[in-house]
């Protein structure tokens, strides 16, 4: 679609030492807050955050997005699937777009859902022209 873009991010909420996870899932974030630490608009955050990018640009798919997420994340389902039991696991997608559509998935991208027995969070933002 015509001035749409999306980012999504593998992201992990709760109580811990961002560290922590790194070093278990071998993998370095791409951005990370503690608890009480301000957001943009100064309103602190209420839990500690480790959060994983694709590194593509906003204007690949969805299914380009959720591709990559699943590529850098295989080989760790049972290291997340232990994570999601002691804290909040998701994948968060955020869509703008200046024009009424929407997006298909393949099985293939979806699989990031299955295999590691995490939610998907959607934030859509329709942008007046």
């Amino acid at each position: 679609m015509r001035g749409t873009s999306s980012r999504t991010s593998f992201r992990i909420l709760g109580d811990f030492d961002p560290d922590y996870i790194t070093s278990l899932l071998e993998t370095a974030p791409t951005r990370v807050h503690r608890k009480g630490e301000k957001d943009k608009s100064g309103k602190p955050f209420e839990r500690d955050g480790w959060f994983l990018s694709t590194g593509l640009p906003n204007a690949a798919s969805v299914e380009q997005q959720f591709l990559e997420l699943t590529r850098l994340l295989l080989g760790k389902s049972e290291i997340i699937k232990t994570l999601c039991k002691r804290y909040s696991v998701d994948v968060f997608c955020g869509i703008t777009s200046e024009e009424q559509g929407g997006f298909g998935l393949s099985t293939q991208a979806l699989r990031i859902f299955s295999e590691f027995g995490i939610g998907l969070e959607v934030s859509l933002i329709l942008l007046d022209k």
